[in-house]
C-alpha cells in the first residue's frame, strides 16, 4: 500500500491529511511515487489494530491513474444520522447540516437552498443517502472560545440524493395513473 496524501486548506491555515491506502503490491503500478498527483476509487474502511483503530481506502486497482490536476471530489453513501435546517432569512439562503453515517464513522455535510429546502421536507433519520460534493475544512467558535475545526462535504446538488425509489421522492409520479384495484 501507500499514503494518500490530502492537503486542506482554510482562510487561516492548511493541513495535511495521510489516509493509508490499501493496495496490493502487485497492482502498484511503475509510475506510482511521491508527489506524483492521482486518481483513485475505494472503499473506506477501518481495521482494529490492537487498541487503535485504523481508517484507510481499499483501492479499486483498475481505478488508479495519474492526475494532471488536483481534483477534490468525494462520494459517500451512507445513513442520515440528523439533520439541522436553517430556512432562509434575513437575506441568507437555507442551510443544512447533514449528518452521515457510514459503518462506525460519521461524516459532515452542508446543504444549500434549495437541496436544504428539499432535505428538510424529505429525509428523515435513518434513510439511505448519496452525497458528492468537494471536501472543505470550517472553522468555527464555541462559546467557551475555543476554536474547532471540522472537515466537511459541501453538497453538490446535482450529485446528492436520498437512495429510495424515485417514485416515492417524486410528488407527481402518480398523477394520471389509474387505480388498479
Amino acid at each position: 500500500g501507500f499514503v494518500l496524501t490530502v492537503i486542506n486548506e482554510t482562510a487561516t491555515n492548511s493541513y495535511e491529511e495521510h489516509i493509508p491506502v490499501a493496495l496490493a503490491k502487485k497492482h502498484q503500478p511503475d509510475w506510482l511515487a511521491d508527489g506524483v498527483k492521482l486518481s483513485l476509487e475505494g472503499e473506506l474502511s477501518n481495521r482494529t489494530q490492537g487498541n487503535v483503530e485504523l481508517d484507510f481506502i481499499q483501492a479499486n486497482p483498475d481505478s488508479l491513474e495519474k492526475a494532471d490536476e488536483y481534483m477534490n471530489i468525494v462520494r459517500l453513501i451512507g445513513q442520515i444520522s440528523r439533520l439541522h435546517y436553517r430556512p432562509a432569512n434575513n437575506g441568507k439562503q437555507a442551510f443544512g447540516n447533514l449528518g452521515v453515517r457510514l459503518a462506525k464513522k460519521f461524516f459532515q455535510a452542508v446543504l444549500f437552498d434549495p437541496l436544504a429546502v428539499t432535505f428538510d421536507r424529505l429525509a428523515k433519520r435513518g434513510m439511505e443517502v448519496q452525497v458528492q460534493g468537494a471536501l472543505q475544512n470550517s472553522e468555527y467558535e464555541t462559546r467557551n472560545g475555543i476554536t474547532k475545526r471540522v472537515l466537511e462535504i459541501r453538497a453538490d446538488s446535482d450529485w446528492t440524493e436520498l437512495r429510495q425509489s424515485a417514485e416515492s421522492l417524486d410528488p407527481f409520479a402518480n398523477f394520471g395513473k389509474k387505480d388498479q384495484a
